[in-house]
Formats: C-alpha cells, sequence, structure tokens
C-alpha cells in the first residue's frame, strides 16, 4: 500500500509542476505568396491579432527547410541594405517569464552572420538587441534554427524588430516562435471600475478614480488581499483597455464588502482633451483583468469612464494691478476664474486649482517661463462682491511672504 501512494502523490506533483512550465506564446510561419509581396499588404498567420510592418517584403523563393518544424513557402526576405528591417508588435507576454525566442534564419554569403540585428522592446522607442552568431565558411549559406539569447520582458505589447545592419548580406525569416514559462494561471474573480463614471477637471488638476477586486479567500478578509496589484488606465481612444499603454498603480483604499477597494490619481498631467479610463488587476502575477463600470469590461454594458480635460473659460488678475511693501510684509493679490457648469452659483466649483505666481526680480516675462517654485496656492475666497454676479470664482494667494529680496516684481494668475 506505502508504494501505491507513492505512486499516486508523484505523478499528481508532475502533473502540477507540467502546468506551470514552458508555454508557446506565439508562433508565425510567415504565411504564403505566390508572388514578392509588400508586408503591409500581406496576411500573416497572426495578422488578425498582431502588427506587421517594415520594409521588407514576403517571398516564396528560397523558401525553409533543413531544420525541425520548418514550414516552407513565405518567408520575409531582407535585402542588402542598411536599415532595412521586419517588425511584428501587439505581442503579450504578461503571465510568462524566461522567455525565448527561436526562429529560421537563412543568410545569403558564406561570410554573413549576425549581420541581421534581432531586437525587442516595450515601448516602441528603446530597442534591446538579442545576442546570437552563425558559423562561416563552406555551405554555411543556408537555413538553419537560431535561438537568440538576451532578456526578452513581459510586457502588454512586445516589440520584435530585424533589422539589417550590412550592405553585403541578403537575410530571410521564416518560423518565428516565443516561449515562456507560465509565472500563474491565477486570474481575480471579479473587478470593476467603481466611480466616478466620468469626470471633468481643468488643466493639471488631478482626478480620483476607484475600483474594485473580488478574489475568493484573498480579498474577503479584513485588510489588503495578498499578491494583487491594480492599476487605472487612460487612453485617448474608446477601445479595449488590453490595448492601453498608460497605467497608473493604485493604492490600496479599504475593504468594501467581500472586495478590495483600490484609487489612483489620473490626469495631472494630460492635455486638454477627452480621455477613457478603466482599471486593471492582477493577482500573483498572473494574466490582467480589465474592470469597467459595473464588472469586466466590455464595450457595450461595462465600459469605461470619460474625463474630459479642459482649459478655464476665463481667468484674469483681479486686483491689486500695482502694490509696494516692506520686504517681509503681506501682500494679498486675487484672480477669478470662469468655467461654464462650473464656476456659476453658490460656493466654489469642482476641480479648479488657482495659483498666483510672480516672476524673477526685474524680469517682466511671459508668466508660462517663471520657476515653479515662484507659484503659490491660491485660497478660494468666498466673500467674494463682484464676481460677476456669482458667475465667477475668487482665489487669494499671499505673495509678501513668499518674496526673499528686495526689488521690483511682476504678478499673474
Amino acid at each position: 500500500m506505502i508504494k501505491k501512494y507513492s505512486l499516486v502523490l508523484v505523478a499528481c506533483l508532475c502533473f502540477v509542476l507540467s502546468g506551470f512550465g514552458q508555454a508557446t506564446i506565439f508562433s508565425e510561419n510567415m504565411g504564403s505568396v505566390s508572388s514578392t509581396t509588400a508586408i503591409a499588404s500581406h496576411t500573416f498567420q497572426n495578422s488578425a491579432t498582431l502588427t506587421f510592418t517594415g520594409t521588407g517584403d514576403v517571398r516564396n523563393t528560397l523558401p525553409s527547410t533543413g531544420y525541425t518544424g520548418f514550414s516552407g513557402n513565405g518567408n520575409v526576405f531582407i535585402t542588402s541594405i542598411v536599415g532595412r528591417n521586419f517588425e511584428i508588435s501587439g505581442i503579450s507576454t504578461i503571465g510568462y517569464n524566461t522567455i525565448t525566442l527561436s526562429l529560421g534564419h537563412f543568410k545569403s554569403t558564406t561570410e554573413g552572420s549576425n549581420e541581421l540585428a534581432i531586437e525587442v522592446s516595450s515601448d516602441g522607442t528603446t530597442y534591446t538587441p538579442l545576442s546570437y552568431s552563425r558559423a562561416t565558411g563552406t555551405l554555411t549559406a543556408n537555413w538553419i534554427l537560431i535561438n537568440p539569447t538576451g532578456t526578452i520582458p513581459s510586457t502588454n505589447n512586445l516589440r520584435i524588430r530585424f533589422r539589417n545592419t550590412s550592405n553585403t548580406d541578403q537575410f530571410r525569416i521564416d518560423d518565428i516562435r516565443l516561449t515562456g514559462i507560465v509565472t500563474s494561471t491565477n486570474f481575480v474573480d471579479y473587478c470593476n471600475l467603481q466611480f466616478p463614471q466620468n469626470g471633468n477637471v481643468t488643466v493639471g488638476t488631478a482626478h480620483e478614480v476607484f475600483a474594485r477586486v473580488y478574489e475568493l479567500g484573498v480579498t474577503d478578509g479584513v485588510g489588503q488581499g495578498a499578491n494583487i496589484t491594480g492599476w487605472i488606465g487612460y487612453s485617448t481612444s474608446n477601445t479595449d483597455p488590453s490595448t492601453w499603454t498608460n497605467w497608473v498603480l493604485a493604492n490600496y483604499n479599504l475593504d468594501a464588502g467581500n472586495d478590495d477597494e483600490y484609487k489612483a490619481f489620473i490626469g495631472a498631467a494630460l492635455p486638454s482633451g477627452t480621455y477613457y479610463y478603466a482599471s486593471r488587476f492582477q493577482i500573483d502575477g498572473g494574466p490582467y483583468r480589465y474592470g469597467g463600470l459595473g464588472g469586466f469590461w466590455n464595450a457595450t454594458s461595462r465600459p469605461s469612464g470619460i474625463l474630459s480635460v479642459d482649459t478655464p473659460d476665463f481667468v484674469n488678475l483681479q486686483f491689486p494691478g500695482i502694490g509696494t511693501i516692506n520686504l517681509g510684509g503681506a501682500f494679498v493679490a486675487y484672480g477669478q476664474v470662469f468655467e461654464q457648469g462650473v464656476t456659476p452659483g453658490a460656493g466654489q466649483g469642482a476641480g479648479i486649482v488657482a495659483q498666483i505666481g510672480y516672476s524673477p526680480v526685474g524680469t517682466n516675462s511671459n508668466p508660462n517661463t517663471w520657476p515653479a517654485v515662484n507659484w503659490i496656492s491660491a485660497t478660494y475666497n468666498a466673500a467674494c462682491s463682484n464676481c460677476n454676479s456669482g458667475q465667477n470664482d475668487e482665489y487669494s494667494a499671499n505673495l509678501g511672504g513668499a518674496i526673499t529680496a528686495a526689488g521690483t516684481y511682476y504678478y499673474a494668475t
């Protein structure tokens, strides 16, 4: 009986471990062509989900052969001009580590080796080269399977770029395969975008966003559930949040029944415009789940929130227009602001942030060139008696307490 139980235990362990082993993230066989075809015009194996660009082309001449798994037919041709390239983007490697790349690689000369640069990027701006080499000499102008080495990031949008650095060697590519070790297959049971469903702020003002997440046995206890990470993301396009690149790490806020609530600020650094926002959650480093209003995001019934970032309709320096003080004395300046639908009516309009600033000594220059330290947070003046019949809000700040050297200064809101 002891031997039988031991065998059952070993079998179960092997099954569990294999579930987190090496897995194929994506593979691409370049499809089929009957003649030379531009990359932009060709239908690749993964054209429905990934983006293929470049100055190479797709051909059926010299099809791949001679290595395990070769597909033949279509292959990407990169001619002997420095800078000619081929790039695949939109590959999600989230939830994987120890990521490796392999591909069929053809060189046109026996002298050529690694003149075809193979690079990866998570942002489309900074590319990191992978390393490989090929034998030179007789019978080396052929197809082989190569396995470039280097760090391939876990990211929502991996780019793989192939770029010729030689004016003498031509290259062909086929059967690209990306594999990695699954870090976790666990994903949160529920998440949402809790509130607000929309917002309107002025440029420079932050918009606070709340989202909730539920994981059985994790969030339903007291305090923050373990190993959960949340983000609030935004985009100028009302698209699937899984395609967005702008994500702000959210902080745990409170328990909300069985859920944990997280919050983050967005918008303070955004120019005027319309933005869409949603949540993203991950547990144990596993796959992301995206939250919209009411639950897991979808475009129709659980959409993103909408944020409008505006410049105020009107601002001024109300008074005084000029003044003289002794160094260290008080000098209070006032400014007014109008924003349709925000400042009219009783009380302080929501989302308005006001500052009053002063120039460098003796410099009558554009206020947008003044140092950040010369801008003082202004306070809402509830006692305003000349605020355009209640349409404007008025703010004030004491400049005198901030000025530390005698001289002539200019001030503005």
